[in-house]
C-alpha cells in the first residue's frame, strides 16, 4: 500500500464525518465536506483498483468487493437493531437496509464497479488513454445534459429510492457521473501522471485549497437561495479538490512513510484503516452526543466514533478472513 493513500484516505474520512455533524457545532456552516471527501475515496477506489487483467473473472472481482463492503455494515446494522435504532417491519425495508441500497453509499459502488470493472477491463486495456479521455468526456457531457434539462431521473436518490427536488446531492443518481470521473481520474494519476514534470507541491496544494474556497461560496451563494444554477460547479469543487490534493500528496510519499513511523502516523493510518467502518457507525452516536455542551459534544463524538469503528473494523477483518477462505480459496 502506498503511504500517502492512507493520509488521503484519513482525510477523505474526517471530511464526510464532519459533514454529518450538524447541530455539533455552535454554528452548522462548519459542518461540511461531505462531497469533497466523497472525490477523494471515489478517486482512491479508482487509483488502487485499477491492475485488471485477463485472468480476473468479474464474480470473483465484484463478490471480494461486495463482501468487504457489506460485511461492516450488517455488523452495523444488528447493533441497529439490538438498539431499536432502526426497525424491519416488512421485506421492502429489509431490502433497503440489507440488499440495495444497504446505504446510499453501498449502493453507489455496487454500481459504479461494475461500471468500471467493464470500463477498465474491455475499455482502457485496449485504448489506454484515448478511453480515458473519450469517457471523461462522456462523463462530464452527461452531468451537465443531466443538470440542464432538470430530469427526475437526475435526482433520484439512491438512499431512499425516491425522486427529491432540484438539487446536486451526494446520493442522487447525477452525482453518480462525479464519483464515477474520479474514479477514473484515478487510473489517469495511477498510469499517466508524471509528477516529476508536473505542477509543485505548493501549486498543487493552492489549487486544492482554491477548490474549497470555490465550493464554500458556491454553498454561500445556495444558502441564499439565488442562483440554484451555480450548483453545476459543485462537481469542479469536488473534483478540483481531490485531483490537486491528491497530486500534492503523490509526490509526498517519503515524508508521509517518516510521520507514518511516529504517534500521529500511527492515528492517521488507524483512521484509515477504519474509514469505512468510520462512516458506518458515525449515526449510531451523533444523534446520541450532539446535544453536549461544545466542545464537549465533538470530542466525546471523536473517541466513541474512533472505538466503536475499530471494534466494529476488528470484528469485521475476521468475518471477512472466514467467508474468503470458504468462498475464494
Amino acid at each position: 500500500m502506498f503511504c500517502f493513500i492512507e493520509f488521503l484516505r484519513a482525510i477523505a474520512t474526517m471530511l464526510i464525518a464532519n459533514s454529518h455533524f450538524k447541530g455539533v457545532y455552535p454554528n452548522d456552516i462548519l459542518s461540511f465536506g461531505g462531497g469533497l471527501g466523497l472525490a477523494l475515496f471515489y478517486m482512491i477506489s479508482g487509483y488502487l483498483l485499477v491492475n485488471i487483467d485477463d485472468r480476473s473473472r468479474f464474480a470473483t472481482w465484484y463478490g471480494k468487493k461486495i463482501i468487504c463492503l457489506f460485511v461492516p455494515l450488517y455488523i452495523v446494522r444488528i447493533i441497529e437493531l439490538a438498539f431499536n435504532k432502526i426497525t424491519v417491519r416488512s421485506f421492502g425495508q429489509f431490502v433497503k437496509l440489507f440488499i440495495f441500497p444497504g446505504s446510499w453509499f453501498g449502493g453507489s459502488m455496487l454500481i459504479l464497479y461494475i461500471i468500471y470493472y467493464v470500463f477498465v477491463k474491455y475499455c482502457y486495456r485496449k485504448s489506454r488513454k484515448n478511453a480515458l479521455m473519450s469517457f471523461l468526456i462522456f462523463l462530464v457531457t452527461g452531468y451537465v445534459i443531466l443538470f440542464l434539462s432538470s430530469s427526475p431521473i437526475a435526482f433520484f436518490s439512491l438512499e431512499d429510492l425516491t425522486i427529491h427536488e432540484f438539487g446536486i446531492e451526494t446520493p442522487y443518481v447525477i452525482s453518480q457521473f462525479i464519483w464515477l470521473q474520479c474514479m477514473i481520474l484515478g487510473i489517469y494519476l495511477r498510469n499517466h501522471l508524471c509528477i516529476k514534470k508536473g505542477l509543485s507541491q505548493m501549486a498543487n496544494l493552492a489549487l486544492a485549497f482554491f477548490n474549497i474556497l470555490l465550493f464554500m461560496i458556491i454553498k454561500l451563494i445556495i444558502i441564499n437561495g439565488t442562483h440554484h444554477s451555480i450548483e453545476i460547479l459543485l462537481g469542479v469543487s469536488y473534483t478540483g479538490f481531490a485531483f490537486f490534493l491528491f497530486r500534492c500528496f503523490m509526490a509526498s510519499e517519503d515524508l508521509c512513510k517518516k510521520i507514518g513511523k511516529h504517534l500521529p502516523g500511527k492515528a492517521i493510518y488507524l483512521i484509515s484503516a477504519c474509514s469505512l467502518e468510520i462512516y458506518y457507525v458515525q449515526f449510531l452516536w451523533i444523534h446520541a452526543l450532539k446535544d453536549m455542551i461544545f466542545p464537549l459534544n465533538l470530542i466525546a463524538l471523536v473517541i466513541t466514533i474512533t472505538v466503536t469503528a475499530y471494534i466494529v473494523h476488528r470484528l469485521s477483518n475476521c468475518v471477512i478472513e472466514k467467508i474468503m477462505k470458504k468462498s475464494f480459496s
